[in-house]
């Protein structure tokens, strides 16, 4: 805003205040000298832009990773600190969709799930166009260098940083989310070039052609190194039979087992060729059931069983409205003690049913920013 008003010296003002309040290491990497440039010769604005680059980066792409669409993602609802601000009309991936968007006022699908990338990379374009002014004069704003409406120039060299800056996002968001996405399928110690293309996508691409359920299908692969090591014995074939059906079940275009046992055909074939060899190699050859625990159980810490679906949501705001004084409360509980747990203590036993299969009523439930 101030920018477009041609007041950087506001700009400048805002930019000092939030590497004094919230990035300080930048301030000390340079000796206290608000205008010099560190090592690389970024001056103390560029490091800023390239902080909240990799903050963004890094937020992204564990919204892409744990299915969450924001909706609304305006400028002035980023934050400068990587933090997921402005909870509108947001919500958790019921159905592995690519293309879901969550805001019905969203006609377009801008904000659709598998643009929330792209929008932050534009997001993040559009912050450092006024940091450009600060960028380029070394630090020193004066809104006397802006006449008529016009910038001066920028420098070659400030186009170049601006533009190296930007560039990251692609590789910190990439480099992020698949790291998560390697723990959320148990390769904790192992890193293997090809895990996106080879392991990741293929399971993805099969959660979209049946629209399943992406929490439940990510949670259901915490049972794969039991199959791994057949635990019980000679048990293998018939555990990957029972996964597999799983991820049918909660398929939203299936009607029926018919509809399904071309996907059931390949499902079996990606596990058999490149997921479990792929675990397997993770865990090694003599690790049998009590490794196949351990990795079940790391696995369940980053593979939440409950999230806070549109559907789950409206079923807490019915049980308020109806006089439910503790509907809330018990939702807060499950949902920050409770959301990787398989079992629940007694007196959340009835929200077991948030882990179960979407009801009818809330497929695709969409909200606005007024809800």
């Amino acid at each position: 805003l101030p920018a477009s008003r041609n007041d950087y010296k506001l700009v400048q003002t805002l930019a000092d205040y939030t590497i004094r309040r919230h990035y300080p290491e930048i301030g000390a990497s340079l000796s206290n000298d608000s205008i010099a440039a560190d090592a690389c010769g970024e001056n103390k604005y560029a490091m800023l832009l390239r902080k909240i680059t990799q903050q963004t980066a890094l937020m992204i792409a564990r919204w892409q990773a744990y299915g969450f669409c924001h909706g609304v993602m305006n400028t002035d609802n980023m934050s400068v600190l990587g933090l997921t601000i402005d909870y509108g009309p947001f919500a958790f991936l019921d159905a592995y969709e690519p293309g879901f968007i969550c805001n019905h006022s969203d006609t377009s699908g801008r904000y659709a799930f598998d643009e929330q990338p792209r929008v932050a990379l534009w997001n993040l374009m559009r912050l450092a166009n006024p940091l450009a002014v600060l960028i380029n004069g070394g630090g020193a704003a004066t809104n006397e260098s802006v006449e008529g409406g016009e910038r001066e120039e920028l420098k070659p060299e400030t186009v170049k940083t601006i533009t190296d800056i930007l560039n990251q996002f692609g590789v910190q968001y990439r480099q992020e989310y698949v790291q998560i996405m390697r723990r959320k399928l148990g390769l904790f110690a192992t890193e293997e070039s090809e895990d996106l293309l080879d392991v990741v996508q293929p399971f993805l691409d099969l959660l979209e052609h049946a629209k399943t359920d992406y929490t439940f299908a990510m949670r259901a692969l915490c049972d794969a190194p039991f199959i791994v090591y057949g635990s019980p014995p000679n048990s293998s074939e018939k555990q990957l039979e029972v996964l597999v059906d799983s991820l049918a079940e909660r398929s939203l275009t299936f009607s029926c087992a018919a509809d399904s046992s071309d996907w059931k055909a390949q499902a079996i074939e990606y596990f058999q060729k490149k997921y479990l060899p792929r675990l397997s190699r993770e865990m090694g050859a003599d690790g049998g059931h009590a490794l196949a625990s351990e990795t079940a159980a790391r696995m369940k810490t980053v593979n939440p069983k409950y999230v806070l679906r549109n559907w789950v949501a409206q079923d807490i705001i019915e049980q308020a409205e109806k006089g439910d004084e503790r509907a809330v409360d018990n939702a807060m509980d499950l949902l920050t003690k409770f959301a990787f747990e398989d079992r629940l203590p007694d007196y959340l036993a009835s929200a077991e049913k948030y882990a179960g299969p979407v009801p009818k009523w809330g497929e695709g439930l969409q909200c606005s920013c007024s809800s």
